[in-house]
């Protein structure tokens, strides 16, 4: 199993120029490899694949795995989780990286399935009653966007305040 996870990076960060595509177009169609490839995308991006492989590939959206909203644990667990996990890779005597309490709240409250808009598409969904349902999508860019910010800053905290004025930043432009 290969699996290309983050895929969509591929579509920001790097136009084809014929070889990649081409490349992999290959290989998932041979019927001789013995393997089987998992192309992971954010919902946002998965319409992004037609264009690139549509001629390429038999079937591009033949199988279609949607992963379903996080409820507010797992949202917390993904902010935490990965921090945790950098952690034990560091050095016994490294500085260790902390997240703010008050940050994972409001960046959970910021990224839930209603609340999220983008560009001019006008005011979002009313938040239903229930459980907490997580921009997964959404959550990993503002999650990626803090800690590039914390790192170029220096920080090994991942603050509220950062996000606020991320945010400040972002309702001015």
């Amino acid at each position: 199993l290969i699996i290309l996870d983050q895929f969509e990076e591929r579509f920001v960060y790097e136009t084809d120029d014929g070889g990649f595509d081409d490349e992999l177009a290959h290989c998932i169609n041979r019927r001789d490899l013995r393997a089987n490839f998992l192309i992971s995308v954010r919902e946002d991006a998965y319409p992004q694949l037609g264009p690139r492989f549509k001629a390429r590939i038999a079937n591009v959206y033949g199988n279609y795995l949607h992963l379903d909203f996080l409820d507010e644990r797992a949202a917390r667990d993904a902010i935490l989780e990965p921090v945790n996990a950098f952690n034990e890779r560091l050095p016994g005597d490294a500085p260790r990286f902390e997240v703010e309490g008050a940050l994972v709240d409001a960046v959970v409250e910021q990224v839930r399935r209603g609340r999220v808009t983008i560009g001019d598409a006008g005011a979002p969904d009313t938040v239903t009653a229930g459980p907490a349902r997580v921009e997964t999508a959404y959550l990993q860019l503002v999650m990626k966007r803090l800690w590039d910010e914390e790192m170029t800053a220096g920080s090994q905290r991942l603050r509220l305040e950062t996000a606020g004025a991320r945010a400040a930043v972002a309702s001015e432009q």
